[in-house]
Parts: C-alpha cells; sequence; structure tokens
C-alpha cells in the first residue's frame, strides 16, 4: 500500500474514532486467505518485490 495513503486511512480512522480497525501488509492478507483456503492464493506482486 503507498505511505501516504496508508498515512490518510490512519488519520480517517483517528479523526472518526476508529480505534478498532488496522492495516495489515499484503503478504499477511495472502497469508491468511491461502491458510482458510487450503491453497496458495497469488497476489498482485511476487516474491522478487519484496527482497
Amino acid at each position: 500500500m503507498h505511505l501516504r495513503l496508508r498515512e490518510q486511512l490512519r488519520d480517517y480512522f483517528q479523526q472518526s474514532g476508529n480505534q478498532h480497525t488496522i492495516i495489515m501488509h499484503e503478504l499477511i492478507a495472502v497469508l491468511m486467505m491461502s491458510l482458510s483456503r487450503n491453497e496458495l492464493i497469488s497476489s498482485k506482486h511476487d516474491q522478487h518485490d519484496y527482497n
């Protein structure tokens, strides 16, 4: 996620009193979806983007 967008979301959550929503890294989201489906879910990034 673009850093500026992440900052804007955090600011919005803070201003609206939202203290329960968190922003997770895309790799964690892909891992959770893969585990729930019991199969590897592909993402828009390949493994080389995070090295």
